[in-house]
């Protein structure tokens, strides 16, 4: 009888720690989705208001071109550094 009621005690406890887990996943995921929901909006608030602040396209050619002038620049010091 002992036995019986220890192996149903211990029956019961796995049982109890199964549920908590399960309370635990459900809370971590809603958290989960929670934080993500939060983060989607941010950025696209962020976004919106990057949107409002487009660059003129001549400023943004202008830059284009430093850029493009920077690779070559590197591109060469790379050879100079290779051929030696």
């Amino acid at each position: 009888m002992a036995k019986e009621n220890a192996a149903e005690n211990t029956a019961k406890l796995k049982l109890v720690h199964l549920l908590y887990i399960f309370i635990l996943a459900i809370l971590t995921v809603g958290y989960s989705l929670g934080r993500t929901a939060t983060r989607q909006e941010v950025n696209t608030e962020t976004i919106k208001r990057h949107e409002e602040k487009k660059v003129d396209t001549d400023v943004f050619e202008m830059h284009q071109q430093q850029q493009n002038i920077q690779f070559t620049d590197i591109k060469d010091s790379q050879k100079r550094i290779e051929a030696k």
